[in-house]
C-alpha cells in the first residue's frame, strides 16, 4: 500500500455520559494524534461504534508493518496449497506405517504423522474460509 497512513499502534477511547458520548481513535504513540471522531448518533448505539471503532483498530494494529494488506489473501491461498500437498504425503506415510506396523520406525512415526494430519487439516479448515 503506497498511501501513508497515520503509523500504529492505534487505540479507541470512549467518554462521556448516558445523553451525550463521544469518543475517538487516537495513537498510542506521542504525541498522540486523533485518527478520527466517534460521536453518537441516533441511527446507531454506541456500542455498535465502539465495537467499529476497536475492529478498525485492532485491523490497523494487526497490519502494521505490513506494505499490502491484501497480499496476505494470495499468501494465505499460497500456504493452503502447499498445506494440502502435505496432507496427501501425510496420509500416505500414515497408511504405511499402518500396513504391517513390523518394525520400530513405522510404530514410532505413527502417533507423529496421525497428529500432524490433524493440525493440517485444522489449519486448512480454517483458512478455507
Amino acid at each position: 500500500m503506497k498511501t501513508k497512513h497515520t503509523p500504529g499502534p492505534w487505540r479507541s477511547s470512549i467518554w462521556g455520559g448516558s445523553e451525550f458520548q463521544r469518543g475517538c481513535v487516537e495513537t498510542l504513540a506521542e504525541p498522540v494524534k486523533v485518527v478520527c471522531d466517534i460521536a453518537k448518533f441516533p441511527y446507531a448505539e454506541m456500542t455498535e461504534q465502539d465495537a467499529n471503532a476497536r475492529r478498525i483498530v485492532a485491523c490497523v494494529n494487526a497490519c502494521e508493518g505490513i506494505d499490502d494488506p491484501a497480499d496476505l489473501r494470495q499468501q494465505r491461498d499460497d500456504l493452503l496449497v502447499a498445506l494440502c500437498a502435505c496432507e496427501i504425503v501425510m496420509q500416505r506415510c500414515y497408511a504405511a506405517t499402518q500396513r504391517g506396523r513390523q518394525s520400530n520406525w513405522k510404530n514410532a512415526l505413527a502417533h507423529p504423522i496421525a497428529e500432524s494430519l490433524t493440525t493440517a487439516r485444522a489449519a486448512m479448515t480454517r483458512a478455507r474460509v
